[in-house]
């Protein structure tokens, strides 16, 4: 019983020295391509400002201040939207 724990681990031993006696194998080369960015153009009509709403009837003070409140938050975060697109375009 001994003799074959010794042979099997003999076995094992050169079986696993066996892998260092190989030569590695060469590097692989992978060619690549240049990666090109362009940029995309925004189309005019895109960077116009936007209109003020038209708020229609108001018939109350409350509706007032909260249609107006609600046209001018949309406009000023239009116009900021339109003014970031056109320093985008211009840092070329």
């Amino acid at each position: 019983m001994k003799n074959i724990k010794c042979g099997l681990i003999l076995v094992c031993l050169v079986a696993s020295l066996t892998g260092c006696a190989t030569k590695p194998p060469d590097v692989i080369r992978i060619p690549y391509e240049t990666i090109v960015i362009e940029k995309v153009k925004v189309p005019d009509e895109l960077l116009q400002f936007c209109k003020e709403p038209d708020l229609g009837t108001i018939e109350t003070t409350g509706d007032l201040e909260r249609i107006a409140g609600e046209a001018v938050a949309s406009l000023t975060a239009c116009n900021v939207d339109k003014s970031k697109i056109r320093s985008w375009q211009e840092a070329e």
